[in-house]
């Protein structure tokens, strides 16, 4: 999630995908004994990430490797961009197909703020989307948007669409227990609403304040 290049599963979403990778078989690039390459396209469901940092782990009896990339966004006539005030990167910005938080009509495009806070997404089609942000990183440090989302049709390069986080004013707290009323510690609570909501993780006590 951070580009930072280093594993972290405090920080980084795990996609549960896995594949078996044998050094020169017929889907290795490389013939180089001890290297192991392939080549991802676009239509293998990526087409609809603007913009995706990622990391690849490879694990044996012997040791393990990892491989890093990111897939950069394709410029389209299309796009809608802004900025995140107060100026930070890595806050992410996902703009959905109308209506597709509330059921599975389709994928997001995606990106990250830069170290100015701006962010540019591309879209491939005319398409009416719902632009959210998301602190994900914890990078705002518990701000919140004062705006839960955007709704643009996005016929051309339309810029202006900004969040600015400020601090919360309320807050929802409790405990999580078991049912022998054990403290039930790293359980991620949720409270929705309009826009992306908000969520904590139960610490060593069973607590959480969102």
């Amino acid at each position: 999630m951070d580009g930072d290049r280093v594993l972290d599963n405090s920080v980084d979403l795990m996609v549960e995908e896995s594949m078996h990778i044998i050094d020169n078989d017929f889907e290795d690039e490389d013939t180089t004994s001890g290297l192991y390459q392939v080549t991802m396209a676009g239509d293998e469901g990526l087409a609809t990430i603007s913009n995706l940092h990622f990391l690849a782990l490879a694990e044996d009896a012997g040791g393990s490797a990892t491989a890093a990339g990111v897939i950069e966004p394709t410029s389209t006539g299309f796009s809608v961009s802004g900025t995140v005030t107060p100026a930070t990167a890595n806050v992410i910005i996902g703009a959905f197909p109308s209506g597709a938080m509330e059921g599975p009509e389709g994928l997001p495009w995606m990106t990250v703020t830069d170290v100015s806070g701006n962010y540019r997404i591309y879209l491939s089609v005319v398409d009416t989307v719902e632009i959210f942000a998301f602190d994900f990183l914890g990078v705002l440090g518990g701000l919140l948007p004062d705006t839960a989302y955007h709704e643009v049709y996005v016929t051309g390069a339309q810029t202006g669409y900004n969040f600015n986080f400020i601090a919360p004013t309320s807050f929802v707290e409790g405990s999580v227990l078991d049912q022998d009323n054990f403290p039930v510690p790293g359980i991620l609570v949720m409270a929705g609403g309009e826009g992306p909501g908000g969520w904590d993780t139960t610490d060593a006590s069973a607590h959480y304040s969102i």
